[in-house]
């Protein structure tokens, strides 16, 4: 309980290995549930792309991208994942979400940002305007408030989001 209570619903940086764990232990399959539906509204055509780059926004363990990878096999869908972008503030979780990129991913360029929004710059975005973008926001819109300034973090995404780009975004409930 008291591990469980320490890694406040995933609001916090995780910081310990026992906290990754609690994590994946006790919301992963609700966070993977979202995700899965979430993959299943992107248009058809979406996945005629034979190749896409991923941005994870406060990517955790990654499972945002891990879900896709998933939904991809569960689909029987193609698509050459080019280059996965993790941004996470905690450096615990983003060497395992990168540790995680690259087994479901392993021919992916993998680029880390250990940054909270609010530190983020245009060139830690990596929009290739040539290359669709899939964007995930998992759990981290809810947070504005507390953690970082909303509009700031969409005006940025904004000016960097040129060619095509699909958003996925998932609050906790």
């Amino acid at each position: 309980d008291e591990l469980y209570e320490s890694i406040q619903r995933g609001v916090c940086p995780l910081q310990t290995e026992p906290e990754l764990n609690m994590y994946i232990h006790s919301l992963g399959l609700m966070h993977e549930a979202k995700l899965q539906h979430a993959f299943s509204q992107l248009a058809d055509e979406f996945f005629d792309y034979p190749t896409v780059d991923i941005i994870d926004y406060g990517c955790g363990q990654a499972i945002g991208t891990i879900c896709y990878a998933d939904f991809l096999r569960k689909k029987g869908k193609q698509q050459n994942v080019r280059r996965v972008t993790l941004i996470e503030p905690s450096e615990l979780a983003l060497k395992r979400a990168a540790l995680h990129v690259s087994c479901f991913f392993p021919k992916a360029e993998i680029i880390t940002n250990l940054k909270g929004f609010d530190d983020l710059e245009s060139s830690d975005l990596n929009v290739d305007e040539e290359v669709p973008t899939l964007h995930i926001l998992s759990n981290v819109l809810d947070l504005a408030d507390d953690y970082y300034n909303l509009e700031t973090f969409a005006n940025l995404i904004k000016e960097c989001a040129t060619g095509e780009n699909h958003f996925i975004c998932v609050e906790p409930y």
